[in-house]
């Protein structure tokens, strides 16, 4: 068996309270071309 390697992206965005940009950060995580956003 041969085994492959991949990699996932994953982008951590943390205490956005009220200062979340929609347009601004939507061009961010276009930009990093995320797999994953977890928001804590």
């Amino acid at each position: 068996m041969v085994a492959s390697s991949s990699s996932v992206r994953i982008v951590i965005v943390g205490d956005v309270h009220d200062c979340w940009n929609f347009e601004q950060d939507s061009k961010a995580l276009q930009f990093l071309q995320p797999d994953l956003v977890l928001f804590t």
